[in-house]
């Protein structure tokens, strides 16, 4: 090891350095090492003109990144990192230093998302979300998030795209896989919602790392793994958060190009879009509604809000799924029969539930004007929320909605990455800071229990 990052481990470290060892195994962490030393150099020069290349090549196909960048890369390469926000990527804080939070004390978990919040700041860097190193947040932390923050990107949903396949090197790939905690894909839709107050964005799997160094699939094979998430959530009307890594992304640039040309094919159309964008516009949505008044309906939105009408009532221009786009806000229900859900015994899940997929939810006495009624013996045969949208996406009565997402597109597409490192100084520096804090932390814990 070179003199100038020689590591003097505390005492009180050792039972945290066998922790970190058991989640990692020998051979893991030699691919990794040998993966490192491939990607990075000394400086940062190498990985920062490799992260240009990316940028410039998404701006080529008309996207722009999301990067979560811990604080302490932020303070160590100001310079570049505004450089990458004057080109309109966001940086996402990525914590201060590379620790997992699930490992840390409540307060040390509070200091270092606050501290790398100061660090954005002070360095000229807008801050809006977060993601945890290993995606490692839990809603049970949520008392460590700045309010500043905006929005999560931590929780992971695993598609069935490379189920069944024989990982080439399966201590990484199963190592990923425990770090990142994924849920199926076909659990519920994946879309972004709100838990205690913050938005969650989901990500989606399998990623970069899992592909490359894991399965060993090579580009044609992640290509191959985005692709088929692409049309599945463009078919299911979701979101498609690829995750990457920007030290593979010389790599991988042939799947993002492939990624985003097919994205731009389908139609209704894929918004391409940051995760800050999104964020903004699922709270814009939150305050879309309709009033009635006698015949009359009303539709409050902004401009750019997907009102997509089945049945009866004002033309529009086709989309999907027997749907058309209307532009008219304010028109006559016909015969008097509202396009909306009736509902005859609400519970706040369901209610909440069909509001959050865009639905409008009528109870009381206006539920029996809807052209579509949901009495308690259907809600209870079809168990839960989604087989309810599903019931209502299958029948053809007349019914109003706002779609997910904005001017008229079926699906969301964001790019992300963890930008940890640009050097591999940064990665001697992450293991030191680790073992140090650790130390320190496994001392405070100490002390609070006396």
């Amino acid at each position: 090891m070179n003199a100038g990052v020689a590591i003097n481990m505390p005492h009180e470290s050792a039972g945290w350095v066998r922790q970190w060892r058991s989640e990692r195994s020998a051979r893991y962490l030699q691919r990794r090492l040998w993966a490192l030393l491939r990607r990075y150099g000394m400086t940062a020069g190498r990985a920062e003109a490799r992260t240009d290349r990316f940028v410039e090549l998404l701006a080529a196909e008309g996207c722009a990144p999301t990067l979560a960048t811990p604080g302490g890369v932020v303070v160590r390469h100001a310079a570049f990192i505004r450089h990458l926000q004057s080109l309109g990527v966001e940086i996402a804080v990525h914590s201060h230093d590379h620790l997992d939070l699930r490992s840390l004390p409540p307060a040390t978990r509070r200091q270092q998302l606050h501290r790398a919040v100061a660090a954005f700041r002070k360095e000229g860097i807008t801050v809006t979300g977060f993601r945890a190193p290993y995606l490692g947040y839990e809603p049970s932390m949520r008392e460590a998030v700045p309010r500043t923050v905006h929005y999560s990107s931590n929780a992971a949903v695993r598609w069935p795209v490379v189920d069944g396949a024989k990982a080439l090197h399966p201590e990484v790939f199963d190592a990923l896989a425990r770090f990142y905690r994924a849920r199926p894909a076909e659990a519920s839709p994946v879309i972004p919602y709100f838990e205690d107050g913050l938005l969650e964005i989901p990500v989606s799997l399998p990623d970069d790392l899992q592909c490359l160094d894991g399965l060993g699939t090579g580009v044609a094979g992640l290509t191959d793994a985005w692709r088929q998430i692409l049309h599945a959530s463009h078919a299911r009307g979701e979101l498609f958060v690829a995750l990457a890594h920007p030290e593979t992304a010389d790599e991988c640039a042939d799947a993002f190009v492939s990624l985003l040309r097919d994205a731009r094919s389908l139609q209704p159309a894929v918004w391409v879009t940051r995760l800050v964008d999104l964020a903004d516009w699922w709270n814009e949505r939150r305050s879309f509604a309709v009033d009635v008044a006698g015949c009359l309906v009303r539709v409050r939105c902004s401009d750019r809000a997907t009102v997509l009408l089945r049945g009866p009532g004002p033309e529009g221009v086709p989309w999907a799924d027997g749907y058309r786009v209307v532009s008219m806000r304010i028109f006559d229900a016909p015969d008097g029969v509202l396009p909306f859900i009736g509902v005859v015994r609400p519970t706040r899940e369901l209610v909440n539930g069909l509001a959050a997929e865009g639905f409008v939810v009528e109870i009381g006495e206006a539920a029996s004007r809807c052209a579509t009624v949901l009495d308690e013996a259907t809600v209870t045969s079809l168990g839960d929320v989604a087989a309810v949208v599903a019931h209502l996406d299958h029948i053809q009565a007349p019914l109003l909605r706002f779609g997910r997402w904005p001017d008229a597109a079926r699906s969301a597409l964001s790019v992300t990455g963890d930008l940890d490192a640009l050097s591999l100084w940064d990665y001697a520096t992450r293991v030191g800071l680790s073992l140090r804090n650790h130390g320190m932390y496994e001392r405070e814990i100490t002390a609070s229990s006396m």
